[in-house]
């Protein structure tokens, strides 16, 4: 029994209305970070003493360039731990001569001898246990703050019941392809994570601005869980630990951790694609929820044009103004919610090219999907 063409318009039709109000409900549920201040219960009088900590590998340029946007930061006590490889003297020697310049800087270094465990999470542990305060902030090397009022931002939102406060980074604004792609790339999931962790489904989070105190560090044995990953320091600590009684968000322009342009392609996709490995063992519906986010987004699309090209071609222009009017509604809703998130965060705005990245981010997901079955897992596992 074959299915008319009429039939195949009106399948279409349910598929597309169906999708949309599912898009619809990302919009205003999951990436509903306009919202924020429906949220907010910060007080910017709480300034609590807080550890900077962050580990740095072979990035001599880069605490020359980012280190003293942290050092500078209006806060009245803070200290900032820089942990290298022992070994890295051109790094040492740097550090010393800050040192002479602020007293709040200290820095200290991984052993050569530690060959079977993730530098990373060996820098931080070694970080977090050389700290004097309870509460410890993370950020890399090669990021910087937007103002020297993000730690403000970030303490504002501790209170006894608080163990996380998470925040939004993405990359350095340049001209280019590649940059916009990239920053729409980190924005959108950006949105997916910071949006559920308001609606109290927290995730994941971000290791270039992420805060939380010692105290979990400690009764959750640290990153013992996840030792044979070169990743998991950040994203995995999250989601494994965070809840919805004890995770906060922070969300302003003045709190964005802004992170140097990769050097080139393949230092962004090997980030990436460990991002990836780590996410199949993430807990919790927060993956799942963000995941269909691209699919459902895809299919509207295809489902909508479809029905749009079926229908005139039938002459149905009632079906033909209903796929139209879905798609157009769609993207003025999308374009708005981008629109207030972009400007809360002082973001790159996507106006017009939000269809085509809405096109091309599942192609891209695919992209690295197979990359990943491709890939070595040996690759990212402990270094």
């Amino acid at each position: 029994m074959f299915i008319s063409f009429d039939d195949l318009t009106n399948i279409l039709l349910i598929i597309t209305v169906t999708l949309f109000i599912i898009q619809l409900v990302y919009l205003l549920f999951v990436y509903n970070i306009h919202f924020l201040n429906r949220n907010k219960v910060s007080d910017e009088t709480i300034t609590p003493p807080l550890s900077v900590i962050i580990v740095a590998r072979n990035s001599i340029e880069d605490i020359r360039s980012n280190l003293k946007a942290i050092l500078e930061q209006d806060y009245p006590d803070f200290e900032v731990i820089v942990v290298y490889e022992q070994g890295e003297k051109m790094l040492e020697v740097e550090l010393t001569r800050l040192q002479h310049d602020y007293n709040n800087l200290y820095h200290t270094f991984i052993p050569e001898s530690a060959k079977y465990i993730s530098h990373k999470k060996l820098g931080q542990t070694i970080g977090i246990k050389a700290s004097k305060n309870d509460i410890i902030v993370l950020t890399e090397s090669n990021a910087y703050p937007t103002s020297n009022q993000w730690l403000r931002k970030i303490a504002s939102n501790f209170s006894p019941e608080t163990d996380f406060v998470i925040g939004y980074s993405n990359y350095e604004k340049r001209k280019g392809w590649q940059n916009r792609k990239i920053i729409f790339d980190r924005l959108q999931e950006s949105m997916r994570f910071l949006g559920l962790a308001i609606d109290k489904m927290p995730y994941t989070a971000s290791g270039y601005n992420l805060a939380y105190r010692k105290e979990v560090f400690y009764k959750n044995n640290g990153f013992n869980k996840f030792l044979k990953f070169k990743r998991g320091e950040d994203d995995l600590f999250v989601n494994q630990h965070a809840n919805a009684g004890n995770c906060k968000v922070e969300l302003c322009a003045e709190s964005v951790i802004r992170i140097n342009h990769p050097s080139n392609k393949i230092d962004w996709e090997q980030e990436k694609l460990s991002t990836y490995i780590t996410k199949k063992y993430y807990k919790g519906a927060g993956k799942y929820i963000s995941g269909f986010d691209t699919t459902s987004k895809f299919l509207f699309f295809i489902s909508a044009v479809g029905t749009a090209v079926f229908s005139f071609l039938s002459f149905n222009w009632i079906l033909f103004s209903i796929a139209l009017g879905t798609l157009l509604l769609h993207f003025i809703i999308q374009v708005t919610v981008f629109l207030n998130v972009c400007s809360k965060l002082s973001e790159r705005r996507y106006i017009l090219t939000l269809p085509l990245f809405n096109l091309y981010q599942p192609l891209l997901n695919i992209d690295f999907i197979i990359k990943k079955k491709l890939t070595n897992k040996k690759d990212f596992l402990r270094r």
